[in-house]
């Protein structure tokens, strides 16, 4: 195995695979957000306006893949993706969520409700491939869809569903190997998993809600981080309803635990708030507390769902201003909450979300620079442990944003345009079969910096086997 070593200075430290899949926003009515910086800054060049429902995706080094709002999907140079239009989602509340598929590194799996202005459209999934499509100015592929799209979704009967729903979830399995994609319908929650055969559109795990009116219709859903173990719980995750009441024009919302090794719900632990319009709702870190925002009155409460009394559960957050449409609470990879308030050029963030007693809102916590919210926000994408993805080529240019960093591709890594390492900075570049370092290439006293010719494009390239290869080579 050949290896280059560069070092400037420092010792050396420990650093993680970097995971930046979630680094990127694209929402509301052309807005966006990197969280590539500290503090997170704003991107003004989308092509997007959507009312509610949106997910994005980056590859593990932070850099755009694609976005979408459940119906077009847009690659990284904004342009409409090859074959990308026509996806059976609509822009309402909690449409579509993009995923990885496990142990691939340039396939896409698209998820969209049918739900489309009082139609139905089928529950769907669609397949990205980011070996295909046009050539974009990096010189790679800019993606498309593949033959696999608008691939109906069925019951465990194998027959459509019948209720509407507008949430879909996922949460990484036990395994870290695969997802659970959680989609409430009827009376049941649906746990389907995805793995790296693929998405198993058969014989889902499903589990009674137990809620009261089946006619009701899915709003929104959210999962929480896992649980801290030392609660010794017979579930892993919280999981958080919002029901819209077609008929009453009323949301209700609900809790209820899951078990990520089983995918179903548990009789442990319920929780019901009905009548307050809680529109969409938002976990803390250890997902201890709940977030949550309300349409009737305005208002963001917080929920600590392990008081046992009642009454001193719920803490008003913001008394809200009479019509203000606040949106989604969504965290982000920073483990902040952030709060769309509808046709303001300014992103929310409630702070020291991870306090019943002292959290608040700032209100103009991210600078949109001129583009505007609405009601929706990306939601964060689970990253398996399981697989250590790489791509095919990798190109960076400008000053490095992160102090430690690992970038990965099996086959070559180009630095270009004045790509930079500061003083302190700690980066490592792996790739398959060449690392080229164009002038103007810059690595400041102070820095470390790594080239090692390696690849990492196998499935099977876990944390176990990385030791493992450093152990030979020591050796």
């Amino acid at each position: 195995m050949k290896k280059i070593i560069i070092l400037f200075g420092a010792t050396l430290s420990y650093f993680a695979f970097s995971q930046g899949e979630n680094n990127n926003w694209y929402f509301g009515n052309k807005a966006g957000v990197t969280f590539n910086t500290t503090p997170p800054t704003a991107l003004t060049d989308s092509e997007m306006n959507t009312l509610e429902a949106v997910s994005t995706i980056s590859d593990s080094n932070g850099n755009l893949l694609f976005y979408t709002n459940g119906q077009t999907i847009r690659n990284r140079q904004h342009l409409t993706m090859t074959n990308g239009s026509g996806l059976y989602g609509y822009p309402t509340t909690h449409q579509t969520i993009i995923l990885p598929k496990p142990g691939s590194s340039t396939l896409y799996y698209v998820f969209t409700m049918g739900f489309a202005n009082g139609t139905t459209n089928p529950i769907a999934y669609s397949v990205v491939d980011m070996n295909l499509g046009l050539i974009g100015v990096n010189g790679q592929p800019l993606g498309a869809v593949s033959n696999i799209k608008n691939e109906e979704i069925f019951n465990e009967y194998g027959l459509p569903f019948g209720h509407v729903s507008e949430a879909v979830t996922a949460v990484e399995h036990s395994d870290n190997e695969s997802y659970w994609i959680l989609i409430p319908n009827g009376e049941q929650l649906y746990s389907f998993k995805l793995d790296n055969e693929g998405f198993h559109n058969d014989n889902p795990v499903t589990s009674n809600l137990n809620f009261s009116d089946i006619f009701e219709n899915y709003g929104h859903i959210r999962i929480s981080p896992k649980l801290p173990a030392e609660l010794n719980l017979d579930y892993t995750h919280f999981v958080s309803f919002t029901r819209w009441n077609t008929y009453l024009l009323e949301f209700d919302l609900y809790v209820r635990g899951f078990n990520n090794s089983t995918g179903v719900l548990s009789n442990l632990y319920s929780l019901n708030a009905v009548g307050d319009e809680n529109y969409s709702t938002e976990f803390n870190s250890d997902g201890t507390l709940l977030y949550a925002a309300r349409q009737k009155d305005h208002k963001v409460i917080v929920l600590d769902l392990f008081t046992s009394t009642p009454t001193n559960m719920t803490r008003v957050v913001y008394n809200g201003v009479l019509h203000e449409r606040g949106g989604s609470l969504q965290r982000a990879i920073d483990d902040n909450i952030y709060y769309s308030i509808n046709d303001t050029q300014y992103l929310a963030k409630i702070e020291n979300s991870n306090s019943f007693d002292f959290s608040f809102i700032e209100f103009e916590s991210i600078d949109l620079e001129g583009e505007l919210c609405r009601y929706g926000l990306p939601p964060l994408i689970p990253i398996l442990n399981g697989y250590n993805i790489c791509s095919d080529f990798l190109t960076l240019s400008s000053e490095e944003d992160l102090n430690f960093n690992i970038y990965k591709a099996s086959n070559i890594i180009t630095t270009i345009s004045n790509y930079t390492v500061t003083n302190s900075q700690d980066i490592t570049l792996n790739a398959g079969n060449a690392i080229y370092m164009f002038p103007n290439t810059h690595l400041e006293n102070g820095s470390i910096f790594r080239a090692t010719i390696e690849g990492c494009s196998s499935p099977e390239y876990k944390a176990k086997s990385i030791i493992n290869k450093t152990n030979r080579f020591i050796c």
